[in-house]
Formats: C-alpha cells, sequence, structure tokens
C-alpha cells in the first residue's frame, strides 16, 4: 500500500485540507480575472443545443430508499438556481457560485453520495450528479 494523502491522515486533516482549497479557491475569485455569470432569462431560446435525462431515483441494492428521496429534494433545491442563466462571451460558469454551500440550514437534506467508490451519504447528496450532467 502506498503512502497516504495528507488529507486521509484523519478528519482533521481531511477538514484542514478542504479548508485550504476552499481558501485557495476564494483567492483566485478575488483576484483572479473571471467574470461569473449570473444573469437570468425566463426566455427559452430558439435552438436546443444539447438534451439529457438522468434517472434521479434508482433502486440500489443496500442504499436506504430515503436517501435517493433526499436526493431528489436537493437537487430540487440546486436546479431552479442554475436553471436560466445566460453564459455571456467571456463569463465563466460557477455552480458553487450560484447554489453556494450545500448546508442544512438552507434545506439541503442528508442524500446519497459516493465517496471512495462506496455509496455513502452526506448533506447536499446528488450535487455531484448535477454537476456531472452540466458536465
Amino acid at each position: 500500500m502506498g503512502r497516504k494523502l495528507f488529507c486521509e491522515i484523519s478528519p482533521f486533516t481531511y477538514w484542514l485540507s478542504e479548508q485550504k482549497n476552499i481558501l485557495q479557491r476564494h483567492l483566485a475569485d478575488a483576484f483572479g480575472h473571471h467574470t461569473f455569470a449570473c444573469k437570468k432569462s425566463d426566455e427559452k431560446l430558439p435552438h436546443l443545443v444539447y438534451g439529457h435525462q438522468s434517472v434521479i431515483r434508482r433502486n440500489l441494492k443496500g442504499v436506504d430508499r430515503t436517501l435517493q428521496e433526499n436526493k431528489a429534494v436537493n437537487l430540487s433545491l440546486a436546479a431552479p438556481k442554475v436553471n436560466g442563466v445566460l453564459i455571456c462571451t467571456g463569463e465563466t460558469f460557477s455552480f458553487w457560485k450560484l447554489v453556494g454551500k450545500s448546508t442544512a440550514s438552507k434545506g439541503f437534506k442528508e442524500g446519497l453520495t459516493i465517496s471512495n467508490g462506496r455509496a455513502t451519504s452526506g448533506i447536499g447528496g446528488g450535487m455531484c450528479q448535477f454537476t456531472n450532467l452540466i458536465h
């Protein structure tokens, strides 16, 4: 077995690594030359470039169905914040700038997440499915 990453040593080192990355992102956003897309429009655009449907609720062996239902709730909280955003020339789309941190105080629930290749749970579970779909 190879060496562990610093973030894998303990929950504290994971938290510390997470805080370092958040700080780096905030500094890059503050001092970088990004203009983030935030303008919204309710008007339907004339051409569909790409369409996709993703299954929200899946029957997964050994996974509590409540996590699937909560994932659907989480997606319903995030979708309106992203829907209708116009990305203009020179702008950067940032899911996290639009949606923000998934916290219980914002209504996000404990939903299905994947960690180290295993199904688990966490507040805001389902956001990875959403961001992968957008990508």
